[in-house]
Parts: structure tokens; sequence; C-alpha cells
């Protein structure tokens, strides 16, 4: 916290300040790592957590008896959590030496000596790593030439921290997708040249008709070659037409010639008849561009070979309700 206080000079002139000091919320429970934690090399005179507290309160304290008072109230934390009194005392009076400015401004020199690091993940039933290089350092010691390759000082053991919720939920720079095993929606079939696969709109989510932002993903992978499918026609004014058939290739034909010929054969042929006279004529319809500006042919979903028509039935009934494709929105009819 940062507030301002003012000083009186020789000549009596009272000088505004800033000054900066510790604050916690009265409801704060600080808690440290517990002494009997897991982390490597933690126990009850750890160093490096209660030096890392003193060093946080020098800086964040700009007067020596803000600082005073600091460190009586954060080593009464430090105590009840179960560490070292001894230590928390000599870690403490030593900060009380260090000016703030040279401590926030310390340049910590670089270390370019050689290190090897063993890394493991953290557990606390994993032995201590650090105590097994004291342990068997003799047997490289006794050689000249390993002694020489690898110091002691040079051996270090370091822990992988465990994933917890907010390593989950965050972001990992390092993190490359990898492609799907299976690929979901309606997919091209490769190397195919049928009219489908030219001429279809491939996507793996249908939206509703009239609710853009309500969107349903395809249940499995699906392209031309499937039977027995549930398929979509999106006109190019935005009216929906769930259909159903044996086989897609067949049946992407017959839709395009109906509305080419005028035959009122479906309702979204009549449709076309009706508000899209520019659909119709013989020589309309036969560009993939001109295909894909008018119609949008999309496969929902396959039964497979053993589909019953029933079955096919409820399922034509189901995506027509769930995208809401019924007249007036839509194009189907009860009768259709």
């Amino acid at each position: 916290m940062v507030s301002v206080y003012t000083t009186e000079t020789e000549e009596g002139l009272l000088v505004p300040q800033l000054k900066s000091v510790t604050y916690s919320k009265p409801t704060d429970v600080h808690h440290y790592i517990e002494p009997t934690s897991c982390t490597p090399n933690l126990n009850r005179k750890s160093l490096s957590i209660i030096k890392g507290v003193a060093h946080r309160l020098r800086v964040t304290n700009m007067l020596d008896q803000d600082l005073l008072k600091a460190l009586n109230v954060f080593s009464g934390y430090l105590v009840a959590s179960g560490y070292d009194k001894v230590t928390i005392l000599k870690q403490f009076t030593d900060v009380l030496n260090i000016s703030n400015r040279s401590l926030a401004f310390r340049i910590k020199p670089e270390d370019l000596s050689f290190k090897i690091a063993f890394v493991t993940d953290m557990h606390p039933s994993l032995p201590n790593v650090q105590r097994i290089f004291d342990r068997f350092y003799p047997v490289i010691k006794s050689c000249p030439f390993s002694s020489r390759i690898f110091p002691r000082q040079s051996l270090i053991s370091t822990c992988r921290k465990l994933r917890n919720l907010s390593s989950l939920l965050a972001s990992n720079p390092f993190y490359v997708p990898q492609p799907p095993s299976q690929l979901r929606g309606f997919q091209k079939n490769i190397g195919c040249k049928c009219k489908v696969c030219k001429e279809a709109f491939f996507t793996s989510m249908v939206y509703h008709q009239v609710s853009k932002d309500r969107g349903f993903q395809l249940p499995a992978p699906i392209n031309c070659m499937a039977v027995n499918v549930v398929y979509l026609v999106i006109c190019s004014c935005g009216k929906y037409y769930v259909g159903r058939t044996e086989k897609p290739r067949p049946r992407w034909a017959n839709h395009k010639s109906h509305v080419r010929n005028e035959f009122t054969t479906c309702n979204l042929a009549k449709h076309c008849a009706e508000n899209h006279r520019e659909f119709i004529g013989a020589d309309k319809l036969y560009e993939v561009k001109e295909v894909k500006a008018a119609l949008r042919f999309i496969l929902l979903e396959s039964l497979g070979y053993e589909a019953t028509l029933e079955e096919l039935k409820r399922k034509e009934d189901i995506w027509r309700n769930r995208l809401d494709s019924w007249a007036p929105l839509g194009l189907n009819t009860r009768e259709d």
C-alpha cells in the first residue's frame, strides 16, 4: 500500500513524500508451505521460505518502523506454520541491515557455471535425489577425469510441479495441438470426384435456422459413401430443407434436376420455382460455383446398412425439430 507522509526540513518546511507499506486485509489467512510438505529439501529450518518473506517485507516497507511492525506480524505467521524460531530471528535481523533501495534494485550476478539437472515429478514418496548425489559422489570423485567433467556444484536435483486446476485451465505456450484421430462431421472423401464432393458444403457443425448462435455438432464422421442418411439443403435465401435418402449421390442429382426443370416433386423444388426463377433453365445449376451459391448440401447423419425405414423417418423428424425446418420458417411440411 502506498501512502503520503510529510517530513520537516532544517528550514522548517514540510515536504510531502510517498511511502510504501505491507498491507493485509483483516480477513486474510496467511499460509506458507508447511515444513512437512513434499517439497524437496524442506525441513523445519528451511531458509528459502523465511528469507523470501524477509526480503519481500524489506522491499515493500520503505520506513524502518513500518518494517519492524511487519516483521513482528509475519514472524508470528511463520512460527504458527511450524518454522524454526532461531532461523526466523536471524533472517529477519539480517534484513534490517539492508536498505530498501539496494535490495529493490540489486543486480544478481549471472551464473555461467555448467549445471546438470536431474528432473523428477514432485511426490512425497520419492527419495531425496540430492542426498543420493552426496552419498555416491565419492565414486565420481575417485576418477580425476570424471570429477573435472562433473564437479559437485554442477549436479543439482529439481522437481517438476504437479499439475493443478490453474495449470490445466491456463494456456500452455508450448502446447502443439495434434490432429484428431478421427475427423468429425461431414468430410470430403479424399480422391473422390463425384458431384457431392465437388459441390457440397463440408462442416462439423450446423446451426439453427433462426438462432444462429445455437449450433449442433454432427455426431459422427460422414461422407458421400454413407447410406441411409439424413441431409440438409440450405437455400440461398436462408430456408432449410431436411430430407432422408438411402443414397446421397443420386438424391443430390435429383434435387438439382428438379429445380432446374421446374419439377414440383418436393417442397424444395416448389420453393425454387416460386421464388428463385434464376435457378430454372436447361443451362442452370451445372457449374460448381453456381451450385454452391444457390444451394448448400450437407449430410447430417448416417444410420448404416441395417437401418429400417421407420428408424430413418424418426431420425429425419429429430433433425427437422432441432433445426426448426418446418414451414413457415423452413421448407418441410408433414405431407412432404
